[in-house]
């Protein structure tokens, strides 16, 4: 995405983007990894499955999600900072 080099909430703009798309690629690799997709919660598949992957990623990159109506939003707390710092090298912020 291309935003105007005066926008006041570039930065802000672009972290939250690169964060989404960690986001996605760490779903990708949870898939890899379990054999499920978590969005497949919204075909009826169960919170379960969301909330396994939530607590995947808090377990392996060392940062929880904040969660509001069984959905990731663009905050989240850094509960382990070495594995947050690997998550940051390997998937970008």
């Amino acid at each position: 995405q291309d935003y105007d080099d005066d926008d006041p909430n570039k930065k802000f703009r672009e972290s939250r983007m690169r964060y989404w798309e960690a986001i996605r690629k760490l779903r990708l690799v949870f898939k890899d990894e379990t054999g499920y997709d978590p969005i497949d919660h919204i075909y009826g598949y169960g919170d379960d499955l969301l909330q396994d992957f939530y607590k995947w990623v808090e377990d392996t990159c060392g940062f929880k999600p904040t969660i509001v109506n069984g959905m990731i939003t663009d905050k989240y707390e850094i509960t382990d900072e070495k594995k947050y710092l690997i998550y940051v090298i390997k998937y970008g912020e």
